[in-house]
């Protein structure tokens, strides 16, 4: 009721709210705690981005990382109705949450940089859909972000995909991808990282995070990021005088 009501943020909020301000982990908040949690940290003069960003945040950092949004993955896991179905596969539970993660820096941290700023939170559609996650009892209305539909049809595409199952996948498993819908050329540009730098540290192979990037770059292309994507992977991809070409007929 307080996260929602008096702070006006998503009630799934309330356990980073609360860890942010019981530092000495007593397991009890009380009212004056609470009041100059906000009152010192400025958060009365603040707009809702601002709000966000100085909750989730590390206190000597001045950009968001993943981990800072597990918390309140975590939250709306353990809480919310259209995702109470997980609760007896945990293992769903964490490829769900990391979707989601990689989903918002996928749209909102575009150069990659895994730091995500105030400036870029406040560009996004974030806090819509923070708050619609909220509002919103059927999880796979939440098209931004939360949908668990879309979660599921993304992992199974990776599942398919990795046949061995050790979490990877490689160039021979990636051209299988849509029915060999990839050519070869542009299947060795994604795994020269050009378009992306990998995230796996393994080399010749792409993790679940390169994967996410890439289905979603690949199933919306009208989107700024897929664009963005395709834009390194296709025009650097041709030659010299491919490109003279093409410049020559614009």
């Amino acid at each position: 009721m307080v996260t929602r009501e008096l702070c006006k943020l998503p009630t799934f909020f309330t356990t980073v709210l609360f860890d942010k301000i019981d530092k000495e982990s007593t397991g009890f908040v009380t009212r004056e705690a609470f009041i100059d949690f906000w009152v010192n940290n400025n958060l009365m003069s603040m707009d809702s981005a601002t709000q966000v960003f100085t909750i989730l945040k590390q206190q000597n950092h001045n950009y968001l990382t993943k981990e800072d949004f597990k918390p309140i993955l975590k939250d709306l896991l353990d809480n919310h109705p259209g995702l109470e179905f997980l609760k007896s596969t945990p293992e769903f539970q964490e490829r769900y949450a990391e979707t989601v993660i990689y989903r918002i820096f996928y749209c909102l941290n575009r150069i990659g940089s895994g730091h995500l700023t105030l400036r870029e939170l406040k560009r996004g559609n974030l806090l819509n859909a923070l708050r619609h996650a909220d509002d919103e009892e059927d999880i796979n209305k939440v098209l931004r972000y939360f949908s668990y539909e879309h979660f599921y049809v993304i992992y199974c595409k990776f599942w398919e995909l990795d046949t061995d199952h050790d979490f990877f996948i490689d160039k021979e498993n990636l051209i299988k991808y849509g029915n060999h819908a990839l050519t070869y050329r542009i299947v060795d540009r994604i795994f020269s990282e050009v378009p992306r730098k990998f995230t796996s540290k393994v080399e010749g192979k792409m993790g679940y995070e390169d994967f996410v990037h890439f289905v979603l770059s690949e199933e919306d292309k009208s989107s700024a990021p897929s664009q963005e994507y395709w834009y390194f992977a296709w025009f650097n991809a041709f030659t010299k005088m491919d490109q003279f070409f093409i410049f020559s007929v614009l």
